[in-house]
């Protein structure tokens, strides 16, 4: 489970169950699994990428992500807590959407649906 996630310096809300957490591998050139089906070939580098997900985002916090994917091209400091451990790098965020924008009567904005990627910024 993901939790306290800090992105830029700024705190996310935790994220909806079915948030994950997966280790992203390259592949050098000529990689690849023969006709048994057996692996060949070498990693060049392996990463963290975090699928994030959140039924209600706060508009401060979108507004956040996007300003650090036009500032700093998208790497910035992340840090959370998977399992209980806590991890940090450098990461960018990637691909965020969102469903639908709710504006409420006070005119504070929501997001419905956000979904963002994280990808560890290793071996570029």
């Amino acid at each position: 489970m993901l939790s306290d996630i800090v992105f830029a310096g700024y705190a996310l809300p935790s994220p909806d169950i079915g948030s994950t957490r997966l280790m992203y591998k390259e592949w050098a050139e000529g990689s690849g699994r023969t006709s048994s089906g057996t692996a060949t070939g070498t990693v060049r580098y392996s990463c963290w990428k975090l699928n994030l997900k959140f039924h209600i985002l706060p508009a401060a916090v979108k507004n956040a992500i996007d300003n650090v994917l036009i500032r700093n091209r998208g790497f910035a400091q992340l840090s959370y807590k998977c399992d209980g451990q806590l991890c940090s790098g450098l990461y960018y965020a990637n691909d965020p959407t969102y469903s639908s924008e709710i504006i409420c009567g006070n005119g504070e904005v929501y997001y419905v649906d956000y979904t963002v990627n994280f990808i560890e910024k290793v071996g570029w």
